[in-house]
């Protein structure tokens, strides 16, 4: 059976954790609560069409290799509790999507605002926080039991999701991400 990333990220983000996230975003509960939701299956999307190609593997894998080491991603209540660590977080997953996303970053932005009901800002302050966890869950996950992460590996393991994310898609991700469904994604990269 093929693991469910986008379950597994949002296991990570308990209702705890993710009280402590709106806390740093400056946020309400609620709409931090929806935004997680519209966030999760967003990245990871933006995720799976940069892995379809051998290419965008290798780039999500230098992507990971350059997680922030001083921030700790097995804490994230810790992390989101701290000003200094959560704007280190945000700071560098800032780049991440903005690599991940191009020209689609900010029609993304826009569906988790809606979904949301927070400001653009916000929204994209927290696509930027949960961007490096997203990915210190997928290299952790992607990694065969030496550790070691290949292209192929990533490709399989972000190619199998398709399922997960339309059972979880926030409405209008697809038109974002300029695809017509979520079984093409990737299609026609690189």
């Amino acid at each position: 059976m093929d693991k469910n990333l986008i379950k597994l990220l949002s296991d990570q983000l308990t209702p705890n954790v993710v009280g402590k996230l709106s806390g740093a975003l400056g946020e309400s509960q609620d709409a931090t609560t929806k935004g997680v939701k519209a966030a999760i299956p967003s990245v990871m999307a933006a995720l799976m069409q940069k892995g379809a190609s051998k290419s965008g593997a290798g780039d999500l894998i230098s992507m990971m290799d350059s997680l922030p080491s001083d921030v700790d991603l097995d804490n994230l209540g810790a992390v989101f509790d701290n000003k200094e660590q959560s704007k280190a977080l945000q700071h560098a997953g800032s780049g991440m999507i903005s690599n991940l996303l191009g020209r689609n970053q900010n029609k993304i932005f826009d569906v988790v605002t809606k979904a949301s009901g927070m400001g653009k800002a916000k929204s994209g302050n927290m696509l930027g926080m949960l961007t490096p966890v997203a990915m210190s869950m997928l290299k952790n996950t992607a990694s065969d039991k030496s550790g070691k992460l290949t292209t192929d590996g990533l490709t399989s393991l972000l190619a199998s999701q398709s399922g997960f994310l339309k059972s979880s898609a926030p409405k209008g991700l697809s038109d974002a991400l300029g695809i017509a469904n979520f079984d093409e994604l990737g299609a026609g990269l690189n």
